[in-house]
């Protein structure tokens, strides 16, 4: 299946997206060109790539400093997953417990980071 991939060296983590047959190959190579996504997209569809990649400055210094909100339930482990790797980077988040409120995607987790939604915690 599609998805991301985080990966972490000393100093940051990044998000990297993966599709097979092609393998992952390193922390430092990354989307170029990345823009923000309307406010108003529902982000990816479960198991799907993001339509439009994350943007490639995006590392743990640049989350620490933006709203991070996930919607989550406390007892799913794909939210535990979520909320274990963004408590050991240390990026402070909100969370909020159910679905996200007038998203179209309707499962959970949805990590909301700035203005971009990301579905899903493959």
């Amino acid at each position: 299946p599609c998805g991301f991939r985080l990966c972490a060296d000393n100093s940051r983590a990044t998000f990297h997206r993966i599709a097979p047959p092609l393998a992952h190959t390193s922390c430092a190579s990354g989307p170029t060109g990345a823009r923000p996504m309307a406010a108003n997209d529902p982000g990816n569809a479960e198991g799907e790539d993001l339509a439009v990649p994350l943007p490639v400055h995006w590392d743990v210094e640049a989350l620490r400093g933006m709203r991070v909100v996930l919607y989550q339930k406390n007892l799913s482990p794909p939210c535990c997953k979520m909320r274990f790797l963004l408590s050991y980077y240390k990026v402070p988040f909100e969370k909020f417990d159910g679905k996200k409120p007038g998203s179209q995607y309707t499962k959970i987790p949805v990590l909301d980071i700035g203005d971009r939604q990301i579905n899903d915690s493959y």
